[in-house]
């Protein structure tokens, strides 16, 4: 009789209590899972100012699910299949990320996990009526850095062309400007990601509660985004004619800060206040999604249960697996001395033993193998740094930013350079200094497995696929560089340097070799 009882409480519909009981338990178990990742992304939008606003993403998208409570309640619920592969393949994607050191990947899985897991447990059919609110989680992620050098440009063109409108000379540099009174950098914290970001989770917000149409959506969302572009533009040249017409004594330090957010937080009331005249009245529940709801199918609470065990065990998988690679890694040897091609014939002479380093170095960097070239007066220089067990913010990809002197060297510029060496070409990565009125120009590529590759997406994916195969990957940072008070006699210097040696160069692996020597 208890066995039969316990067979018809177990094939009794789920409730929403038990739902939500099951979804607390997959969240909880996950996140002490995937703890690393968590305390990651807590730690972003703790220590970022432009990630503050991610604090309030779950409550809102919390908010919203409530709002279409009723929509919810009166939709078909069964756990789905469909949702159990959605999580195996964000577990996946999560293994890929943490073998590349990619930490947005990682959150990103992590967050979408969410809007998996809740697919898996009421089905894609209920899961629809609240997508927009799910899909709102994607705003926890702290995304946008990859656009920070693009906004930076932007926003140095527009106010180096706002401020020779106004009649007032200025020369550009890169991101550097110079005006009679003054020096202007346009920093990362003047490209706007922060006031970008924000405007994007505001409108989108904006947008759901007050227009039906997608339409409309999509069009007050373009041209808030679009506007803060414009803005940020307007707000950075308007601090430099602040700090112009005050002889330099306004807007040159915290206070341009609070400028731009006084700046933004009207640029956002003017943009909700046009958005108020587009308004469409909210959307009547239809009478029949209220009624009946009993009658509305529902899994079963032992299917439930299943599905929550096999949610849980399908995305451990990722955090298992990453364990036992790891454990390969064990007993990593010590990196293998680089070895840099003799040029003793022709017009270049060399290697010779480089001067103090030009860069800092990083405790994760196993190895450094350094040499001078010369031509007549002209010297370059080659670096290859190797790199050992990566984790984040201790990996190759990004190391450039963390080797440079900021004390010495600003970035002026970046970018890729094309060249042909031995009829083939070539692509490599390129990055301008500036001290004073000495500029260092730096070529550089990574070595991944033997492999080279100009960007950093490219290494990214090597590195992963090495990590994946055998639990480790060996990566090297190699770097080409020279000195000079001329950019273009920089360049033409390096060019020449890699039509003499740079097919020899890419050969030299290890030592031993007559024609290569290893210097360090």
């Amino acid at each position: 009789m208890a066995s039969t009882r316990a067979i018809a409480a177990a094939e009794e519909p789920a409730s929403t209590a038990s739902v939500l009981v099951a979804f607390a338990v997959i969240v909880l178990t996950l996140g002490y899972v995937y703890r690393d990742t968590l305390e990651s992304l807590v730690s972003v939008w703790t220590q970022t100012e432009t990630f503050a606003h991610c604090f309030l993403v779950a409550p809102i998208s919390a908010f919203l699910v409530w709002r279409r409570r009723h929509e919810l309640a009166a939709a078909p619920q069964r756990v789905s299949v469909l949702g159990i592969g959605a999580v195996a393949a964000l577990a996946v994607a999560w293994l890929v990320a943490s073998a590349a050191n990619v930490q947005f990947g990682q959150q990103f899985a992590l967050v979408m996990l969410i809007p998996g897991i809740v697919v898996a447990l009421i089905g894609v059919e209920a899961a629809r009526q609240v997508a927009l609110p799910l899909a709102y989680l994607v705003f926890a992620v702290p995304f946008g850095e990859v656009l920070v050098p693009i906004l930076m440009d932007v926003t140095a063109a527009f106010a180096v062309a706002s401020l020779q409108l106004t009649g007032i000379p200025v020369v550009r540099e890169g991101f550097f400007f110079s005006i009679p009174s003054g020096d202007f950098e346009v920093a990362k914290t003047c490209s706007g990601i922060r006031y970008l970001i924000a405007c994007l989770a505001l409108g989108v917000l904006y947008a759901h509660l007050s227009y039906r149409s997608w339409q409309k959506r999509a069009i007050f969302i373009a041209v808030s985004l679009v506007a803060t572009i414009i803005a940020n533009g307007i707000r950075a040249y308007l601090i430099v004619m602040i700090a112009h017409l005050s002889g330099m004594k306004l807007a040159v330090g915290v206070d341009h800060l609070i400028y731009g957010w006084i700046f933004f937080a009207g640029l956002v009331a003017l943009m909700f206040w046009i958005g108020n005249f587009f308004l469409d009245a909210d959307a009547p529940l239809s009478p029949s999604s209220l009624t009946h709801v009993s009658a509305v199918p529902r899994g079963s609470r032992a299917s439930l249960a299943l599905t929550a065990a096999a949610i849980v065990a399908v995305a451990a998988v990722g955090p298992h697996l990453l364990m036992e690679l790891r454990a390969r890694d064990t007993g990593r040897p010590t990196a293998v001395a680089e070895s840099l091609p003799v040029l003793s014939t022709g017009d270049w002479q060399g290697p010779e033993p480089a001067p103090v380093a030009w860069y800092q170095s990083l405790p994760n960097i196993d190895r450094s193998t350094r040499g001078v070239y010369t031509k007549a007066t002209t010297d370059v220089e080659v670096d290859v740094l190797q790199f050992g067990a990566q984790r984040q913010d201790a990996e190759m990809v990004g190391s450039l930013d963390k080797i440079v002197d900021r004390n010495r060297w600003q970035i002026l510029d970046r970018g890729h350079f094309k060249f042909t060496v031995e009829g083939e070409e070539r692509v490599l990565a390129e990055t301008v200094l500036r001290s004073g009125h000495t500029v260092r120009v730096l070529w550089h590529w990574y070595n991944v497995g033997g492999t080279d590759f100009p960007r950093d997406w490219q290494a990214k994916l090597a590195e992963a696929w090495g990590f994946l195969q055998s639990g480790r990957s060996d990566s090297r940072l190699m770097i080409a560089s020279t000195e000079s008070i001329d950019l273009v006699a920089a360049r033409a210097a390096l060019r020449s340097f890699f039509e003499a040696a740079g097919g020899r160069l890419l050969e030299c692996r290890e030592a031993g070799s007559s024609s290569c020597v290893a210097s360090r």
